[in-house]
C-alpha cells in the first residue's frame, strides 16, 4: 500500500508520458469539456512541429518527438501551445481552405499558399494564446527564438527569397519579446541588404497588433490584410465567410479565402 508521499508523487494527469502540472491539467480538463471529448496525442515526425485538430476519432494534438528529450517545462510548454490551439477550434476559430478562381494560377502558387498557412495563419492564432502561456509561467516564443539564433550563427539555412525574409521577421516581433534578439536580426538584415523584407515584416506585424484579433472572423480578416499585403500586385485574398463540415460527429470550420490572381502566370 503507498504511503502518503507515494500518493501525493503519483501524477494525475498525463500526456504522452508527460506529468501535467496543476494549470496545464486544467486546461486539458476545459478543452475536453469544450471538444465534447477526449483529446488525444500522439508523436510526430521530426519534420512536424506540432499540430492540433479534430479528427473522426475525436480532438488530438501533435507533438515533435524531440520535445520528449527536452525538459519537462519544455514538454509541458509544447503540450499547452497545442491544447490552446485545439481550445481555438473548439471556440469556433477555424483554419483556412483557399478558393482559387483560376485553376493555372493555383496549381503554380498553390504550394505557396498553402506554406503561409503555417507561416501567417499560425502566428496570428499565437497573438491570442501566446499571453495564456505566458500567465502559467512558459515562454511561448523560445521556438522561434531558437531558429532565429541558429540562423544567425549560419546553423540554420537562411531565408531564400523575400517573401520568406520578410514573414521570418514577421514571426521573430510577433512571437518574441526578446528584444536583443530583434535587434541583432536588424543588424543581420541590414549588413544582407534585406531592408525591403524586414520593413515588410514589419507591416505584416503592425497590422496584425493593430487589429488585436480576438474572434474567428477577425482571425480571417487579419490573415487576409496580412496575405494581400505579402503578395501585393500578384494576388488577391478575400474572406468570404465559413465552410462548415462533419468530421464523424465533430462540426469542423475552416474560412473560405478567394484567390483572384493579378498577374499571368
Amino acid at each position: 500500500m503507498p504511503s502518503e508521499a507515494d500518493k501525493s508523487n503519483t501524477c494525475q494527469t498525463a500526456l504522452l508520458g508527460v506529468c501535467l502540472s496543476k494549470q496545464p491539467a486544467t486546461l486539458l480538463k476545459e478543452v475536453e469539456q469544450l471538444c465534447g471529448a477526449p483529446v488525444h496525442a500522439r508523436l510526430g515526425t521530426e519534420y512536424n512541429v506540432g499540430g492540433a485538430d479534430v479528427s473522426e476519432q475525436g480532438p488530438f494534438i501533435v507533438i515533435n518527438p524531440y520535445v520528449l528529450k527536452e525538459t519537462k517545462t519544455r514538454q509541458e510548454a509544447a503540450i499547452v501551445h497545442e491544447l490552446l490551439h485545439l481550445k481555438l477550434r473548439a471556440k469556433g476559430f477555424g483554419g483556412v481552405k483557399y478558393e482559387p478562381t483560376e485553376t493555372r494560377f493555383y496549381n503554380i502558387a498553390g504550394p505557396f499558399l498553402e506554406e503561409m498557412v503555417g507561416l501567417i495563419h499560425a502566428p496570428i492564432e499565437h497573438y491570442i494564446i501566446f499571453p495564456e502561456m505566458r500567465g502559467m509561467g512558459f515562454d511561448p516564443g523560445i521556438e522561434v527564438k531558437h531558429y532565429c539564433s541558429s540562423v544567425l550563427e549560419g546553423k540554420e539555412k537562411e531565408p531564400i527569397d523575400d517573401d520568406q525574409r520578410a514573414v521570418f521577421f514577421f514571426r521573430a516581433l510577433l512571437e518574441t519579446n526578446d528584444q536583443k534578439l530583434i535587434s541583432k536580426l536588424m543588424s543581420f538584415y541590414e549588413s544582407k541588404h534585406w531592408n525591403g523584407p524586414m520593413a515588410l515584416g514589419k507591416k505584416l506585424a503592425q497590422i496584425v497588433k493593430d487589429s488585436n484579433p480576438r474572434a474567428p472572423d477577425d482571425v480571417a480578416n487579419v490573415y487576409a490584410s496580412c496575405m494581400n499585403t505579402l503578395l501585393e500586385r500578384r494576388a488577391r485574398l478575400e474572406f468570404k465567410g465559413w465552410f462548415y463540415f462533419k468530421r464523424g460527429r465533430f462540426e469542423v470550420k475552416v474560412a473560405r479565402m478567394w484567390i483572384v490572381p493579378l498577374i499571368q502566370l
